[in-house]
């Protein structure tokens, strides 16, 4: 069975530059409907530019005992369909934001993982309203693989590069996390990985990370519950893994 889950590649078919990571699996709350959450900026476009290439495509396939994708970089000889874009709600380039985020409908034959260190994403737990409070979380980033940290839930406003690339956008209401060791928290390529606490719910998501100023090597993330409001969709309940046998070809 090939399989795919947080921390494996994730990106656009003609736009390898801007891949990021695999966030979660997540449902349509009126259909039900599959779809796959990263960052808009991995596969959703930048406000006011949004994106033409709307298929979505994974890189590599998860081995037996394998968390996450192993590669360090996207390789297209070993990209796959996913599904194609469904919607988004994209950075803008000249106004600050709140939400960066975006879904693919899935149409491939993957199996899409739903856990973390073989533990189950039970759900989502909304910090909007816990202000100040330091909250133990992990991840696994494409690039980073395993990270532990600390999310501090004071709303913070942070302009940042987003990946590889020159653009700059400004993140409101937004959450620093620290790392538990002297590493970054977050490189580019961890976009759109998702932060989970001690009691395995989602809390947020990557954005970026810092690399100016007095607090370098911290990442950046947004509170996931808005995001999910708006974009339509609800984290899979703690199930370990959702199958699809859709298939779409790539390109297409």
């Amino acid at each position: 069975m090939r399989r795919f889950g947080p921390g494996s590649w994730v990106g656009l078919y003609k736009q390898r530059g801007f891949a990021g990571s695999f966030g979660l699996p997540v449902k349509d709350r009126e259909t039900g409907e599959l779809m796959l959450l990263t960052a808009a900026h991995v596969i959703g476009g930048l406000f006011p530019w949004p994106t033409k290439e709307t298929s979505v495509v994974g890189y590599g396939d998860l081995g037996d005992g394998q968390p996450h994708e192993t590669l360090t970089t996207p390789v297209p000889a070993v990209s796959s369909d996913l599904g194609r874009l469904a919607r988004s709600v994209p950075p803008s380039l000249s106004q600050r934001c709140s939400i960066d985020a975006a879904i693919a409908r899935v149409s491939s034959d993957r199996e899409l993982r739903n856990h973390l260190n073989e533990e189950p994403i039970l759900g989502v737990r909304d910090i909007s309203d816990i202000l100040d409070t330091d909250i133990p979380v992990e991840m696994f980033g494409a690039c980073s693989n395993r990270r532990q940290g600390i999310l501090n839930t004071a709303p913070v406003t942070e302009r940042l590069r987003l990946g590889t690339t020159e653009h700059r956008v400004f993140y409101e209401r937004a959450c620093l996390v620290r790392s538990n060791d002297d590493e970054p928290m977050a490189i580019p390529g961890d976009s759109g990985s998702v932060l989970i606490d001690d009691n395995h719910h989602a809390v947020a998501m990557i954005v970026g990370a810092i690399h100016d100023g007095d607090i370098i090597g911290a990442a950046v993330a947004t509170p996931l519950a808005p995001a999910l409001d708006a974009l339509g969709v609800e984290i899979y309940p703690g199930e370990m893994a959702v199958k699809t046998d859709r298939v779409a070809p790539v390109g297409s």
